[in-house]
């Protein structure tokens, strides 16, 4: 069967379903009608065929065009027939749909690159529509021409109107900003030339001058619709009352106390009530916290400000009274900041007069500053009034100064010497080799500004610096023949100060000051003895610094030889005591070493009593025993007890002590502190007990701290029988090693 478009169609035996009326009659007739309703009838047959055959080429068409559509190069086909008709209907749908999505999304994309500038906009749309109807490209073709037009004018129309938009909204924007710029700009003119001068006249009318400029360009914004006529309003009453606030605070900085600030903030407050001020209520709030910050931050400035510089006025007036450098650029700078607080001008005056007492008492001694403290009370006293505020800030600091001072001396006099006296007392230099020579070469010149600067400061003569003992100690821990060698420096260097210098180490340097006290005494053993002090010594250091323990042990009972020995001998002279019984340590362990003696054999323990004796000045000469300790009779017996062990000076003979003591004679005792009224004959039926500085004189037993001495009534009697050596010797000459020299 042939459809409309003249195809074959291929046709199913038709399974109709429903009953088809062709008119048939029940009952064949004879008159010929009957086949002419049988030929209508298959002709409606035909007719119902045909249509579906229409339906089904549409259906197909359709289906090909809309396929084919995709293709961009699809055109139509022009064709006639029912199937083509319907494949380029579809095709030209599908085609236009498509173009019509490439079409809104260059228009899109356009619209993201240009949507601010509508004149650039609307040139890229042009170009977009020129393109894709340019012939040559093939994307309108004329069948789709005027549908393409209005979808294109319909799409482009929304997004040019969005462009201007954004154009004209920019424009605002932009002169928004640069109203605030230029407003910002004026705000930083104001407020610079406000704190810059804000009592001046001029400073007004250059701020009105800004706010007017501002109030002209706010206006503009107004007529612009980049603002509203309200927000301009606001922004001029926020810029005048900005600029009186400022005015406020400006002024309020320049007032440099916090009583000054709120005297000002009171007066603030009753324009405002008066009505004499441009400030409205908000403006004097703010104004108000800020005046009452700045008095609270003056009064706390000022606190801190003030202890700064009286911290900085005292160091100095430390310093100069103290005679060290101190800075002028300091004392300046601290004269300037003090100038800047309340009351600023009283402690600069303070300052200046406390530096013109310190030019004053900085070569005073400890004891005349004290003095001079004494001297003002009692000159209020004598006037029968109290001490002023300022006499006793005076008295308060010369005790200041005098403590001050005093801690110095006794901390290291020389260094402070150095300072205060400009007495030079250069380190003691001790060399690997030859250390005995360059002590000796040194320490002449040291006592001598050891004793001028005691003379200068009232203060016991002190020949050593912290440094100097320092140095010494390390020679003294590690033994050797360079210890002994320094103990003879010092002993034929200083002379007759040897004593008080060896004295002055013992509580360091226990060891060295024995040696050179043996050194010093002149006995035959001494070099021996020393030598044997600074063996132990040195095995000791050697040991410590290998980590192990490589000398002879004491005897368990050491303890317990040296009470028989020595008795009540060191009873106020524990500190010597201490330093003999380090040197007796040292020579025994050199000779228990040397003979492999064990500390708990009988030898043992009679080695260790010989060293007792001998680092206490035990030596024997022609047989004839010198120092060490001994039994002592004053003679006539003391309360039963006759004969106490008691130390003997190294170089005098071990039992013609006594005979020493009697030499001494009254003049000579009565001239020293705590002989007073004492006679001599008190001295010499008493007992000597060794202690600080020589010998005091025990009236009994002297055996613990009840024991009684020879006194004044005040303070004990002590006498330096190893410094009245040459005197004494002169008197019984026998009675010394070497006799009259």
């Amino acid at each position: 069967m042939a459809n409309k478009r003249g195809n074959n169609v291929q046709v199913d035996t038709p399974r109709f379903r429903g009953t088809v009326d062709v008119g048939n009659a029940a009952v064949p007739r004879g008159d010929g009608s009957d086949a002419a309703a049988v030929a209508a009838g298959y002709g409606a047959l035909a007719r119902e065929a045909g249509e579906w055959a229409d339906k089904a080429a549409k259906i197909e068409g359709k289906r090909e065009g809309e396929i084919a559509g995709l293709d961009p190069a699809w055109r139509p086909s022009g064709s006639t027939t029912i199937r083509g008709a319907a494949a380029d209907e579809a095709g030209q749908t599908s085609y236009f749909n498509n173009l019509d999505a490439k079409l809104r999304t260059s228009l899109t994309d356009a619209y993201q690159q240009h949507q601010n500038d509508p004149t650039a906009l609307k040139a890229a749309f042009d170009t977009i529509k020129a393109s894709m109807m340019d012939p040559a490209k093939g994307d309108v073709f004329p069948e789709i021409a005027s549908s393409f037009n209005a979808s294109f004018e319909r799409l482009r129309l929304p997004f040019q109107i969005k462009a201007l938009d954004n154009f004209q909204g920019q424009q605002r924007d932009q002169a928004r900003a640069s109203a605030v710029v230029a407003a910002s700009a004026g705000e930083t003119v104001r407020e610079q030339g406000i704190r810059a001068l804000p009592r001046a006249p001029e400073t007004r009318q250059a701020v009105e001058a800004t706010l007017v400029e501002d109030d002209l360009r706010d206006a503009q914004l107004v007529r612009s619709e980049a603002i509203t006529a309200e927000q301009a309003a606001k922004s001029r009453v926020k810029r005048r009352q900005d600029a009186e606030v400022t005015f406020v605070q400006a002024t309020g900085d320049t007032l440099n106390t916090p009583d000054a600030v709120a005297a000002y903030r009171t007066q603030m407050l009753k324009d405002f009530s008066d009505g004499k001020t441009k400030l409205d209520a908000g403006g004097v709030a703010r104004a108000e916290a800020y005046l009452e910050q700045r008095e609270r931050q003056l009064r706390v400035r000022g606190v801190q400000d003030r202890a700064v510089v009286t911290g900085i006025f005292d160091k100095i007036v430390g310093q100069y009274a103290d005679n060290i450098p101190t800075s002028p650029e300091e004392a300046a700078a601290a004269r300037q900041k003090a100038l800047a607080i309340p009351g600023g001008e009283a402690l600069v005056a303070d300052f200046d007069k406390r530096l013109l007492i310190a030019s004053v008492v900085r070569s005073r001694r400890p004891d005349e500053l004290d003095a001079m403290a004494d001297e003002i009370t009692a000159g209020a006293q004598k006037a029968g009034r109290g001490l002023s505020t300022e006499e006793g800030a005076r008295i308060q600091e010369l005790r200041e100064m005098s403590s001050k001072k005093r801690s110095a001396l006794n901390a290291d006099p020389l260094a402070y010497a150095r300072r205060s006296l400009k007495i030079e007392t250069p380190p003691l230099v001790l060399p690997e080799k030859d250390a005995g020579a360059a002590v000796a070469a040194q320490i002449g010149p040291r006592t001598a500004a050891a004793k001028a600067a005691a003379a200068g400061q009232g203060t016991p003569v002190r020949y050593l610096t912290n440094d100097d003992r320092l140095a010494l100690k390390a020679v003294a821990d590690a033994g050797g023949s360079r210890m002994v060698e320094v103990a003879r420096g010092i002993v034929e260097g200083a002379g007759q100060d040897a004593p008080a210098i060896l004295r002055e180490i013992g509580g360091d340097m226990p060891e060295m000051a024995v040696a050179g006290q043996l050194l010093a005494a002149g006995v035959p053993s001494a070099a021996r003895t020393a030598t044997d002090i600074a063996t132990g010594l040195s095995l000791n250091h050697v040991a410590g610094a290998q980590g192990a323990r490589a000398v002879p042990n004491l005897p368990k009972n050491a303890p317990a030889l040296k009470r028989g020995e020595f008795g009540a001998a060191y009873l106020n002279s524990g500190a010597y005591q201490e330093q003999i019984t380090a040197a007796a340590k040292a020579i025994y362990q050199a000779r228990a070493a040397g003979k492999n003696i064990d500390g708990e054999s009988t030898e043992g323990r009679l080695l260790y009593q010989q060293s007792l004796h001998e680092a206490a000045g035990r030596s024997t000469v022609d047989g004839q025993d010198y120092g060490g300790v001994t039994k002592y009779n004053p003679g006539g017996g003391i309360m039963g007890h006759p004969s106490q062990p008691v130390l003997v000076p190294p170089n005098v003979k071990a039992d013609s002590f006594r005979s020493v003591i009697r030499a001494i004679r009254t003049d000579e005792i009565q001239a020293l502190p705590g002989g007073a009224g004492v006679t001599a004959s008190e001295v010499h039926y008493a007992v000597p007990v060794r202690v600080k500085g020589g010998y005091a004189f025990a009236l009994g037993d002297a055996k613990d701290d009840t024991t009684r001495y020879v006194s004044d009534g005040k303070q004990r009697l002590v006498i330096d029988v190893e410094g009245m050596e040459s005197v004494l010797r002169g008197r019984v000459p026998d009675a010394y090693l070497g006799g009259k020299k």
